[in-house]
């Protein structure tokens, strides 16, 4: 959403959060191909929303970034499926920027800051900016993601046990991370806790600090 409304006009807007354009893709890969050519679009902007969700395109992309003078913007949340699937990641044609929380420029001059504001919303905008709201969109971006990211993905078969290992990782939020506490905590084996806190990582649920000083057990 944030892209739909920030960017300059693009020539092709794609949400693959869509299902049907998603199932339609997945009928036919050369769908972005064929709708670029009909349209008879050689410049301009195209944005693909969740690439992560159809990385089969990137071969298009790569193929019309050489050909044609049309620049891409493609977001995701999740590089799982891009790092697994050995498709065309654009080495070396494309920028990648990440778009994180709130940060303390974007908020010092508000007259709501202060450190309990952030502590009872998080630095997320929605939950920062309408703090009534909190819990509940909260709550609803954590369903999401686990229908989305988790769910439909097939990243894991103890749903239950994710979830669990969910709230118990935000409460280690900005600590070390020793796997064996954390498993025998969770109930689930040291492995799966490795397995899980990656995909976190690949998600984009979280960032790690690597500090020779202080580095996540192995």
């Amino acid at each position: 959403m944030y892209v739909k409304n920030e960017v300059r006009k693009p020539v092709l807007y794609w949400n693959l959060l869509s299902n049907t354009l998603y199932y339609r893709i997945v009928r036919n890969p050369s769908l972005l191909e064929q709708t670029l050519k009909a349209e008879g679009l050689t410049e301009g902007l195209v944005v693909i929303d969740e690439i992560q969700r159809a990385p089969e395109l990137l071969y298009t992309v790569h193929q019309f970034i050489e050909d044609t003078e049309l620049v891409f913007l493609m977001t995701g949340s999740s590089v799982r499926k891009l790092k697994s699937g050995g498709v065309n990641l654009l080495g070396g044609r494309a920028l990648e920027k990440k778009l994180h929380p709130l940060c303390f420029p974007d908020i010092k001059s508000r007259d709501d800051y202060s450190l309990e504001h952030i502590f009872q919303t998080g630095l997320l905008p929605e939950m920062y900016l309408y703090p009534a709201e909190a819990d509940e969109a909260l709550e609803a971006y954590a369903g999401l993601y686990l229908e989305t990211e988790i769910q439909l993905e097939n990243e894991v078969n103890d749903l239950p046990g994710f979830i669990n290992f969910l709230e118990k990782a935000a409460l280690s939020n900005g600590k070390q991370i020793n796997f064996s506490s954390f498993a025998s905590d969770v109930g689930v084996s040291r492995q799966a806790i490795k397995t899980w806190y990656k995909i976190l990582l690949d998600t984009l649920m979280v960032k790690e600090v690597n500090d020779l000083q202080d580095k996540p057990e192995a």
